[in-house]
């Protein structure tokens, strides 16, 4: 076999080496983005489950889970952040689509409307 063609050779080869390594790379890559996604939107579940526990306590009438709230709420610098938990803040629009659901009346001992027709 001539030398050309062991040079050629060889160059071929690591052309695909170098590819075959990209390629390597790049999955390794996408692997460690979904795993990080994962871990993130697990988290994320996570913390809306524990916050939802605490909301659930408070709003029965827990002094514990209502001091944690306090605390959480005292410790929040920005001021959109600190009006979520405001009591008057009103509930926040609902997504284009989604069906809603209609308000508490006022006073529950009244008539529905159109109950006097």
């Amino acid at each position: 076999m001539p030398r050309t063609d062991l040079a050629t050779t060889i160059e071929r080869l690591k052309e695909k080496l170098k590819a075959a390594e990209a390629r390597k790379r790049a999955a390794d890559q996408r692997a460690r983005k979904l795993t990080t996604e994962r871990l993130r939107k697990l988290d994320t579940r996570r913390k809306i489950l524990v916050g939802a526990l605490v909301l659930g306590a408070v709003e029965r009438g827990d002094q514990e889970a209502a001091r944690v709230l306090k605390r959480l709420t005292s410790t929040l610098t920005r001021a959109d952040d600190r009006a979520l938990f405001e009591e008057d803040t009103p509930p926040p629009p609902a997504a284009p689509g989604a069906k809603t659901l209609p308000a508490p009346a006022a006073d529950a001992a009244a008539p529905p409307p159109g109950a006097g027709r």
